[in-house]
Order: structure tokens, then C-alpha cells, then sequence
């Protein structure tokens, strides 16, 4: 199926920092693994064997898959593009492990300052008391919020949402922005303040004990 029935102009969209199967079929069934061979733009130079191939993509944008078996009597090639991408998800979706890597990510910018982040991360390094300064200077003032009236809240928004995630990757390449759906709990038989996203294992406790 065409992602968003063929609206995008990538037909093929392989996760960043996350294992992909790759499989090479004549006649829909797998071709015998010692005779497949990959390459891949990604890594070039580099033969890959193996029928089904697995292959953490690094590198965004655009790259070519190429597979080749000498199984049957005719060899079968195929030659492919796909495009690299984060995808954001709902944190219930997350499976354990990349809920907490998010988590974990997210402690280091709430809890490691702005100079020592970028001295250890990196340019793209922002420290959570940097986020929340950014949005207090620009929505602050009653007298001129500049984030939340008109267009400009979705461009402020959508900039310092892009700021966090690249800071996040900063300290874990595998991460990114994921999101609450709330208008699932709002659908469900309970207060929304029931949410499983306010579990204490979650974000933390939301009524902390600190002289801070």
C-alpha cells in the first residue's frame, strides 16, 4: 500500500536507527540466502549477503537497494529506491525499548546544562531550561505573545519542537519526537488524569517532592 495512497513522493520510507528487513523473492518465494547478494548506496563498496538481509539505515534522504541472486537459472535483480526518515509515533506505540531510550534522552536535557550539553553533544545540543526560556521570552508578555497568536503558533511550534528533537538525537541518534494522542483518552471510559502517560515510570512523578 502507497503511503498516504500515493500523495508522498516516496513510495518506499525505511525507519532511521532501526533494524530493516530487506528480502529478495522469485516467484514470492525467498531465493536460497547463499546465493543472494546486496548492495547498497549506503554502504559502497560493500557486499551484504543473506536472504532475509538485516540493515540498520543511518544515513536521512534518499538511497538505492540493489539485490541480486543467482538461485535459478535466470538471475533476479531488483533495484529499488527507498528514503530514510525518523517516523514519530504515539509514545503507546513505542515498544519498551525505544520508550525508554526517549526517556532517557529527554532526562539528559532536563538534567545536563546548556554549556556542558554542547561541549558533550554538540551545536545541536538544547538544554530543557533553554527550551523553556526560548518559549517564555517569545509568549510571555501579555502584551505581545508572539507564539500563540495567529500563524505564529504553528511556525513557533513546529521550530522549537524541531529544536528538541535535534537535541535529543544529539545525545541518542535512535530517538526522536514521539507524541500524545490525547483524543485517545478522551474517547476512553476514564479521566483522562487516569492516562497511562502519567504513570510515575513514564515522565516522572507530576507532583514532585522538591525545595527546587
Amino acid at each position: 500500500v502507497a503511503i498516504g495512497d500515493g500523495r508522498y513522493p516516496f513510495p518506499n520510507i525505511i525507519e532511521a536507527h532501526q533494524e530493516t528487513r530487506l528480502e529478495l523473492l522469485a516467484d514470492d518465494e525467498l531465493v536460497f540466502t547463499e546465493h543472494a547478494v546486496w548492495s547498497l548506496d549506503a554502504t559502497p563498496g560493500v557486499n551484504h549477503t543473506g536472504n532475509p538481509m538485516h540493515f540498520t539505515f543511518t544515513t536521512l534522504g534518499r538511497t538505492k537497494v540493489h539485490g541480486l541472486s543467482f538461485a535459478t537459472a535466470d538471475p533476479v535483480t531488483e533495484s529499488f529506491e527507498v528514503t530514510v526518515k525518523y517516523v514519530r509515533r504515539e509514545l503507546r506505540d513505542l515498544s519498551v525499548t525505544d520508550r525508554r531510550a526517549y526517556f532517557d534522552a529527554l532526562g539528559v536535557i532536563y538534567s545536563v546544562g546548556q554549556e556542558a550539553g554542547e561541549k558533550k553533544y554538540g551545536p545541536n545540543y538544547r538544554s530543557a531550561a533553554w527550551l523553556v526560556r526560548e518559549h517564555l521570552e517569545g509568549a510571555g508578555s501579555k502584551m505581545c505573545d508572539h507564539w500563540h497568536d495567529d500563524a505564529g503558533f504553528v511556525n513557533h511550534h513546529i521550530g522549537i519542537t524541531i529544536q528538541m528533537e535535534r537535541s535529543i538525537q544529539a545525545v541518542d541518534p535512535r530517538v526522536c519526537s514521539h507524541y500524545w494522542d490525547y483524543t485517545i483518552d478522551a474517547l476512553a471510559d476514564y479521566d483522562y488524569s487516569e492516562s497511562i502517560i502519567f504513570d510515575e515510570d513514564w515522565f516522572g512523578s507530576s507532583s514532585p517532592r522538591s525545595d527546587k
